[in-house]
């Protein structure tokens, strides 16, 4: 059962308004002048919003992210008002949950002065003046977080509500956001299981799961004639830049019924764009064309099977983009003029190592406190902590070695979220056997 006390009702705390303030002029100091920057991603989903409603629930993108794009039709300048504002707003409501649920005061001040911190780094914040949706996405995995937070501390159904529905809109609006929900589901599931409430962990697996099943059917519908399934894509490039340019792995392709072809041969280490779209239109390519929409989503899965090394170590061969270990590892897709507030900068590969230490600092309470407050504590934070590592893999096994900056956002922002998770941890939870 939920707790029969209120929400959250209490003052505000000055410690968050006051970072709330300073967050909200300082983000739109960053983006004030600067000017709205649109990619060919950007356009691709200006003319997919042009389609009939019904059709958006299977076009090559999500069908969230379409809908915004609608809303926000031939007026970029509202659509980046509105991707600032939903920016402040995720983050102030996390400090609020800060607030909330960490004490002492030092370490709350410490906790939400951090948060600030990343909230401006401009791998996060320069998104607010693009045409693409990774601020939406970004603001609705930070208030997934917050609501958490609120949720953990007071097991009302209200938070446990607003939780699932960022979760399964996110998941909507971005593919990986998708598995995120699922993971993080699943996380509240175990909670809400052992805080004697088996409808609400049951209802929550199920609608995230629904969501994650959801996203992957429409990946791969048809869609309209002139539209391929969005899943084709990342395909394509996989197998050109990683199956053709290696033998051993063409050979496994090619052993359950991949083409092999001089035409397809010739593809080798291109992506699915270049060449003309050749993987989608050339007619010397139709053959791999037909057998990639029949059997390559298999064919992969059991690649994946079959090659565990490959899983585990391919996407960190390249770890300094992937973990954003470079400094700014997204400036190509700053706007002109973008107040970046870089010239002084933590690198990202600190807060992976301030993770490590949580987590083993999480591993040491048990030692201390061998009871299943400790258990469950160390659960959710190693649970966030690997969350980020699988969305890593994730980015790069389903959604391609393509524009990997960008795509592996999540991670980086995972381990600052976990920041704050492990700070609200760092006492007993609360209302642990409510039933």
């Amino acid at each position: 059962m939920f707790t029969k006390k209120a929400p959250y009702t209490s003052r505000p705390s000055t410690i968050a308004v006051l970072f709330s303030i300073c967050l909200a002029a300082a983000h739109i100091y960053q983006c004030y002048g600067a000017e709205i920057r649109a990619f060919p991603d950007s356009e691709h989903y200006s003319n997919l919003a042009r389609s009939h409603l019904p059709e958006l629930l299977w076009q090559s993108r999500p069908p969230l992210s379409i809908a915004i794009f609608r809303v926000f039709l031939d007026t970029p300048a509202a659509m980046c008002l509105f991707q600032v504002v939903i920016y402040i707003s995720a983050w102030s409501t996390l400090f609020a949950a800060v607030a909330y649920t960490v004490r002492p005061l030092l370490l709350q001040f410490a906790v939400t002065a951090a948060l600030f911190y990343f909230a401006l780094y401009p791998d996060f914040a320069q998104w607010s003046k693009t045409l693409l949706t990774e601020t939406s996405s970004i603001s609705l995995s930070v208030f997934a977080v917050a609501t958490f937070l609120l949720w953990l501390k007071t097991n009302h159904w209200l938070y446990l509500t607003l939780l699932v529905s960022a979760l399964a809109v996110n998941g909507q609006i971005r593919d990986s956001a998708a598995l995120f929900g699922l993971l993080l589901g699943a996380v509240v599931g175990v909670v809400a299981f052992v805080r004697k409430n088996r409808i609400a962990a049951v209802t929550t697996v199920l609608i995230l799961l629904a969501n994650f099943l959801f996203s992957n059917w429409s990946a791969a519908a048809p869609g309209a004639p002139a539209l391929n399934a969005r899943w084709l894509f990342p395909m394509f490039n996989i197998i050109g830049r990683v199956i053709l340019p290696n033998p051993e792995y063409t050979a496994f392709f090619a052993a359950r019924g991949m083409p092999t072809s001089e035409a397809v041969m010739s593809m080798s280490g291109l992506w699915a764009h270049e060449r003309d779209i050749a993987f989608y239109v050339a007619p010397e390519l139709e053959e791999l064309r037909e057998w990639t929409r029949s059997h390559g989503k298999l064919t992969y899965l059991q690649f994946l099977l079959a090659h565990p090394r490959f899983v585990l170590s391919e996407p960190w061969k390249d770890k300094k983009n992937w973990l954003h270990l470079n400094n700014l590892s997204t400036r190509f897709y700053i706007p002109k003029n973008f107040t970046a507030f870089d010239s002084v900068r933590i690198g990202f590969k600190y807060v992976y190592i301030l993770n490590v230490v949580i987590v083993i600092a999480f591993c040491l309470l048990i030692l201390i406190r061998r009871d299943g407050d400790a258990l469950l504590r160390l659960f959710i934070v190693a649970s966030f902590f690997l969350i980020g590592v699988a969305m890593a893999e994730y980015a790069f096994h389903a959604g391609s070695p393509m524009e990997v900056p960008r795509h592996s956002l999540p991670t980086p922002l995972q381990a600052v979220l976990l920041l704050a998770v492990a700070a609200a941890l760092a006492k007993p939870i609360e209302n642990l056997n409510d039933g």
